[in-house]
């Protein structure tokens, strides 16, 4: 129903993420990146928790450098 367009968003955790991990947050910036395709906007969203809290900062950095559209909702100290 996604790829027909007759559902305008999908909703995935890392289950559907087949034994994904990400080597770099650049890895991940990349697979995100495919949230919009040939000049189609698209969102994502990214829960964090404390273990995280670190790599969230990194990826912030990374998502900004790549020029990529950023609202944070929440920041953490």
């Amino acid at each position: 129903m996604f790829l027909t367009g007759e559902v305008p968003i999908i909703v995935s955790t890392g289950v559907l993420a087949v034994d994904r991990s990400f080597e770099s947050t650049a890895d991940y910036v990349h697979q995100v990146g495919r949230a919009s395709r040939m000049g189609d906007e698209g969102t994502s969203i990214i829960f964090v928790n404390e273990e995280d809290k670190k790599l969230f900062k990194e990826l912030v950095q990374t998502l900004k450098s790549a020029g990529a559209a950023f609202r944070e909702s929440s920041k953490f100290e």
